[in-house]
């Protein structure tokens, strides 16, 4: 327990705190003080114990024996008393660190803080009391006791507020519970829709790993729940939450997948059908050659076989058995494509062989090479175990297995049609696959041979950790308890290490890549591990509980001598400091480890062991701050040295232009070069000067007003004089004598005035050097930092050498290496050059990149004038714009501002972008079209209820008036109608959701009239003529239905739904006739009941004929949609430059427009089921062909990065 702290005005405040809660919430009854007394107690003023005080003149004159029996006394309520402050003192420490069971609004968790206080207050005094001794060597028992009992009572404060706390979190946690129990029965739900998808080749990893997280974050609530803290409750149930949305989205993107799959496969089903057919009827070719017909017999029957098993399994759901039958059904349909090939090949041999112009060795060739590629691919296929157990590559491996049997058969197909051509193709595309295939292999082999490697170095890496364990040993003999159980934990570890080691080298023999590397990843933080318990050898073992105590104070004196021996290292590396600020910091974290250590040999004099090692603890990391430290000012030291080479550099380019400036004739131009000279040389020696007194700071600010003042220098020397004027010609006259008596007086020396001028000249060189190095250094690519960097020194070299020959005289010296320097000067001029060709170029690149990715997005930022007529949610697509526009904006911000590597980070995040706001419009297209599909339906209803109303307009009969309303009303909703349908077609949702109020009061209109004009009463007939009315009535009306709906049965598209639907218009017909020669008798009643079933089906029918009519509208637009982006896909191909690629892209673009076409003939014979298989077939092909231009696009850019780095890079070496 540290020692307490608490201030006077501290302790009074947590005592004021705790009567006014104590008093508010009393928890705890029998408190020993009285309220006045606990708060008039001060901070030390405890009165001792007068009964356990020694009189020491008394003590002497008593004996012996009664002086020891009152120690032993003393000793052993001492004993009893350490162990209550022990157990107090960790009651305290545990209970508070529950408060997190208090709610925001719970004024209980005050009380509990400050009895916490006020109880660790007690501990820390009666701590301090029990270190203090009378004359006779007893302790103040009664003082300690008294603080111990304050100690405990607000112990059991603290525990009754706790349990206060709690039962209030209680409360709070009812409802949190059962909204967390609502969200773990979501997910389970989710969790259930995983089951169906396994039987789909889907990869489920992002489901179960989002199952997983929310299980985790259930663990983590219902760990919370049972702690009773509320706040943890909420925040998980917010992570719940998030985690749920996670799960649902990945559990409908893998159900998106499986439908997918399903479409493809059921395209891949019809595929094999259609090329069984095709072969069987080509089979009277083999007539004459009874063994090869009865072996294409039975490959043709397996292959029906087989295709028969795919299509039941793609239409039962099990996408991986439609796999493994279409697999199979297309080594039956290869097998029959040889045979057929062999008959072809023998006919061609004989003197019958057909009289076309196709090489028959070619075609002979090509079939060959099928055949020998076939061979090659299954041979690789048999290895798919090896790349599957590797993992990564497994999914490609199996694509590129795929299309190289696809290519086969293509091949196979086109020579028994005799197409040389495209035969040569396919191979050219199985030889690919294989080739793919191999590299994949190949790649799993050689992350086998890693492995191998892997594990030979982490056996090479345990051996002499493991040879550590006598060290253990020897620390277990010595110390039973620690170290024992040192050894156990060193041997369980090394155990583990070595069993990871044997099971990666299991499973690299069993090929099992994936597995290998986990363990191999494992390993090697056991490794880690075993290396910390190792550590612990080059200091001292926890000898708190050491065999004996000689054994422990002599390992701790060795070990505190060592840390005081590198503390006093430590202290010898002072002088490396330039920086007085760092070497105070440094001075101070000395002070702190050799108080540490002064600290661990008291401790340790006194025999406190553990407060020892803790010292020596602390010692040791603040040794490692000093270390830190260290490195810092040897790093501020080696600055300071360039910091210096810096100002050198700058007399020396000073000195260069000396003379140039004096030679001036302008004379504003040489005042000011004067001036600038002046200041320029007060700032050098400034910065020396600052250096000196440890004040680098202030010297490097001093040394970047050096460098502006440098280059105002320069420029004073390069810039043109101005015209010279007439005045200007007479000042110049009138100074000329004052100049001539400067020059004489100068040029009393010439040997100094030379050699001053030559240091000038250096001066100037130096300052060249380091600006153009500090100029050119942030703007180096590639090489060029390298060649830079040895110009640099090279130079400075040459111009420290000039500077040492002119010091000791030596003119001519100075002069040879002046002028080397000036011409490495100008070598790092070139550099500088071409490096900010380099960067152009690079931003030239990347503003090409940004107007590129500015296009795109503005053009798919155009699309959002397609939905200004429908009431969709824009937020997610307006959102997607923005961040790419926030993108857009940084991206030219970093051009401008030449920060390559962020504006190339930027374009990266681009391309994110862009998917991210073309996944936005493709989400907001397809909740359009769902709401389209929605309106249509609804209009369709409305239709629907318009004819109901409008077929009971008989009860109008006789009464004129009501009936010409009943039309006015009828014809504005037929209005109505008519235009919701206009407005449908010219894509304005938001037109025909306004239209539905107009048609719905036109409705209400209707079916009030109706309401004033009710059925016939028939109250006051007899009921043999009531019941003939009623179904008199009935019939004709039922003749009405009838009639109207055979206006409008033109919307049957589908030929079976009409003949269905005029079959129950017939049958009802039939019916009517037998009411109408039954009514009057007895049987009226029953045959009108059959009119009235027969006509609900009729109903039922005409309302899915209309159902039927809106989904094959809604389809329509969705088909033409697609056509146009097929369209405008197609007029994107100029983008694509290789030849294969674009072959690729017209085949693509065919074929979707062939499909485009196929729906359009489905939809016109209502074929709905046909024309869906169509539309996934269709959208997989746009996904192909947006693909392959992505693709080129990449591709370009990438070039055009390749074509101009290339381009400098050669004008580099010319």
């Amino acid at each position: 327990m540290p020692e307490n702290k608490l201030t006077p005005e501290q302790h009074q405040w947590a005592q004021k705190v705790y009567r006014h809660l104590q008093w508010k919430f009393p928890l705890v009854e029998g408190d020993p003080h009285e309220d006045d007394e606990l708060e008039e107690i001060p901070l030390d003023d405890v009165e001792l114990n007068t009964s356990s005080l020694s009189n020491t003149e008394d003590a002497v004159e008593k004996p012996v024996s009664e002086l020891e029996a009152r120690k032993k006394a003393h000793d052993a309520e001492l004993s009893s008393l350490y162990k209550r402050l022990k157990r107090i003192r960790k009651s305290i420490e545990v209970a508070g660190k529950r408060s997190k069971v208090f709610t925001e609004e719970d004024e209980t968790q005050d009380l509990f803080e400050a009895a916490k206080a006020l109880g660790e207050e007690q501990i820390a005094l009666a701590t301090e009391v029990s270190g203090q001794k009378d004359q006779d060597g007893f302790h103040d028992l009664g003082a300690i006791k008294g603080h111990l009992d304050k100690a405990d009572h607000y112990l059991k404060t603290m525990q009754a507020a706790y349990q206060k706390g709690q039962g209030t979190a209680v409360e709070e946690l009812e409802d949190l519970k059962k909204t967390a129990a609502r969200y773990q029965q979501r997910v389970e739900e989710f969790h259930k829709e995983r089951a169906p998808l396994t039987n789909w080749s889907v990869d489920l990893s992002a489901v179960d790993s989002a199952y997983s997280a929310a299980l985790d974050n259930f663990t983590e609530m219902n760990r919370a729940i049972s702690g009773y803290v509320v706040s943890e409750v909420n925040r998980t149930l917010d992570v719940a939450k998030e985690k749920l949305a996670q799960l649902k989205e990945a559990t409908d993107s893998a159900k998106r997948y499986a439908d997918a799959s399903g479409t493809e496969l059921l395209l891949k089903v019809s595929i094999a059908e259609r090329t069984i057919k095709d072969l069987s009827e080509q089979s009277i070719t083999l007539d004459d050659t009874p063994d090869q017909l009865g072996a294409f017999n039975k490959a043709h029957d397996e292959a029906v076989v087989e295709a028969k098993k795919a299509n039941d399994a793609v239409l039962g759901k099990r996408g991986r058995d439609c796999e493994a039958a279409l697999t199979k059904a297309d080594k039956s349909i290869s097998h029959m494509q040889q045979i057929l090939l062999l008959a072809r090949t023998a006919a061609a041999e004989s003197e019958f062989a057909p009289s076309d112009d196709v090489d028959e060795t070619f075609l002979q060739q090509l079939a060959d090479d099928v055949s020998t590629q076939e061979k090659i691919v299954d041979e690789l296929n048999g290895q798919r175990d090896l790349v599957k157990n590797h993992g990564i590559n497994y999914p490609s491996f199996e694509a590129a297995y795929q299309s190289a049997q696809t290519a086969i058969l293509g091949a196979q197909a086109a020579l028994l049609a005799r197409n040389g051509f495209s035969a040569q193709a396919s191979i050219h595309d199985v030889r690919d696959a294989a080739e793919d295939m191999k590299d994949y292999i190949a790649e799993a082999e050689s992350a086998l041979e890693v492995l191998a490697e892997q594990i030979r170095d982490l056996r090479r890496a345990l051996e002499p950790l493991a040879d550590k364990r006598k060290d253990f040993e020897k620390y277990a003999q010595a110390d039973e308890k620690f170290g024992g159980k040192q050894l156990g934990r060193f041997d369980a570890v090394c155990a583990e290490v070595s069993a990871l080691i044997d099971y990666a080298e299991v499973c690299m023999q069993g090929q099992r890549v994936e597995e290998a590397d986990q363990a191999v990843g494992n390993s090697r933080n056991g490794l880690k591990r075993l290396e910390k318990e190792a550590k612990s050898l080059l200091w001292m073992p926890q000898v708190s509980s050491a065999a004996t105590e000689d054994e422990a104070r002599e390992m701790l004196e060795k070990a505190i001598a060592r840390v005081r021996a590198d503390v006093q290292d430590y202290d010898k590396m002072r002088s490396v400091f330039r920086d007085n600020e760092e070497l105070k910091i440094y001075a101070h974290l000395f002070d702190k480890a050799a108080d540490y250590v002064s600290q661990a040999e008291d401790q340790l004099a006194r025999k406190r062991f553990a407060n020892a090692e803790d010292a020596l603890d602390n010692a040791r990391v603040t040794l490692d701050s000093m270390e830190i430290a260290y490195e810092r000012g040897a790093d501020t030291a080696a600055k300071v040295e360039g910091f210096l080479a810096d100002v050198e550099a700058a007399k020396d380019r000073i000195s260069t232009v000396y003379d140039q400036g004096m030679a001036l004739q302008n004379p504003d131009h040489k005042n000011d070069f004067l001036s600038y000279n002046s200041i320029a040389t007060d700032f050098a020696f400034q910065v020396e000067g600052l250096i000196a007194d440890g004040r680098v700071k202030d010297a490097r600010a001093i040394l970047s007003n050096l460098k502006v003042a440098l280059a105002n220098l320069e420029r004073c020397v390069t810039q043109k004089p101005p015209k010279k004027k007439k005045a200007k010609a007479e000042l110049k006259a009138t100074e000329a004598p004052v100049q001539e008596q400067e020059i004489q007086a100068e040029a009393v020396d010439p040997k100094a005035a030379e050699q001053k001028e030559l240091g000038q000249q250096l001066d100037q060189i130096r300052n060249a050097i380091n600006t153009i190095f500090s100029q050119a250094r942030p703007h180096c690519v590639d090489e060029y930092v390298k060649d830079l960097e040895e110009a640099y020194a090279s130079a400075m070299q040459q111009q420290e050498e000039a500077s040492a020959a002119l010091t000791a005289g030596d003119l001519d010296g100075a002069r040879k290496a002046a002028s080397s320097a000036k011409q490495v000067l100008s070598v790092m001029q070139t550099i500088q050059d071409n490096s900010r060709q380099i960067l152009t170029s690079l931003l030239n690149g990347l503003s090409e990149g940004a107007t590129y990715y500015d296009t795109l997005i503005s053009g798919i930022y155009q699309k959002r004038a397609e939905f200004d007529d429908w009431s969709v949610d824009l937020a997610q697509f307006d959102s997607a714009h923005n961040t790419a526009q926030e993108t857009l904006r940084n991206l030219h911000k970093a051009i401008k501002d030449q920060i390559a590597e962020h504006a190339k980070t930027l374009l990266d995040k681009l391309e994110d972008d862009k998917q991210a706001l073309e996944e936005a419009y493709a989400e907001t297209c397809e909740n359009r079209d769902m709401l389209r599909s929605d309106l249509i339906i609804q209009v369709s209803d409305k239709q629907t209820k318009l004819s109901q109303l409008f077929a009971q307009q008989y009860r109008f009969d006789g009464n004129e008036a009501l009936l010409e309303r009943f039309a006015k009303q009828h014809a504005m909703a037929l209005v109505c109608a008519q235009v919701m349908l206009d407005n449908l077609k010219a894509e304005n949702g938001k037109e025909v959701e306004n239209q539905f109020a107009k048609f719905d009061e036109c409705v209400a209109a209707l079916e009030e009239m109706l309401k004033e004009a009710p059925l016939p009463s028939a109250e006051n007939q007899t009921p043999e003529i009531d019941e003939d009315e009623s179904i008199a009535i009935g019939i004709e009306q039922t003749y009405r239905q009838l009639k109207s709906f055979g206006k409008r049965k033109d919307l049957f598209k589908n030929k079976e739904d009409l003949a269905e639907y005029n079959s129950l218009v017939k049958e009802v017909e039939t019916y009517l006739q037998d009411a109408e020669a039954q009514l009057g008798g007895r049987d009226a009643k029953s045959a009108f009941d059959k009119v009235e079933a027969a006509m609900e089906n009729v109903r039922a029918a005409f309302e899915r004929g209309q159902r039927t009519a809106a989904t094959l509208e809604a389809y329509q637009i969705k088909v033409e949609e697609l056509a146009d982006t097929i369209n405008q896909l197609f007029g994107q191909r100029s983008v694509i430059q290789d030849d294969d690629d674009m072959a690729i892209f017209v085949d693509h673009n065919e074929t979707a427009s062939e499909a485009a076409y196929k729906i359009e003939s489905f939809l016109k014979n209502g074929k709905i089921t046909e024309a869906e298989v169509q539309f996934g077939f269709l959208r997989s092909l746009i996904a192909s062909m947006e693909r392959l231009l992505k693709q080129q696009v990449t591709k370009q850019r990438k070039g055009m990065f390749r074509q101009r780095r290339g381009a400098i890079r050669r004008g580099k070496k010319k």
